[in-house]
């Protein structure tokens, strides 16, 4: 599943995510003073700050940043003109640029499929 943010969302939502590690950091920083670094406590802090980090690493690989598109404008790979066929056909009622990103979708799962088919 892709998240699609524009590039101000995304700005905004990785540094509330960068900030929230930060808080994660001092606060690993304050148990290990009050219990010592090889406690149990400062384990499940040094794991749960792994979790954050893994965790803001797959949101980052997840998000395309779209940028404000042209409502005349076509995408390279998916022309208006295979739109409008689908849209004369009854197969579709999405408008154009949401049609690219269902088309896109489509795409990225039939590749994921085909890719964990040639791991077997």
């Amino acid at each position: 599943m892709k998240i699609q943010l524009t590039e101000r969302e995304a700005d905004i939502l990785f540094e509330a995510l960068e900030e929230a590690l930060e808080h994660w950091t001092e606060n690993l920083s304050c148990v290990s003073n009050d219990y010592g670094n090889d406690s149990p406590e400062v384990h499940n802090h040094q794991q749960e700050m792994a979790d954050l980090s893994t965790l803001i690493d797959k949101i980052h690989a997840e998000t395309v940043k779209t940028e404000a598109r042209d409502p005349w404008g076509e995408d390279t790979g998916h022309p208006r003109a295979d739109w409008q066929h689908d849209v004369s056909d009854d197969n579709t009622s999405l408008g154009y640029w949401d049609w690219v990103d269902s088309i896109k979708e489509c795409e990225d799962e039939e590749t994921a499929t085909l890719e964990g088919k040639d791991e077997e």
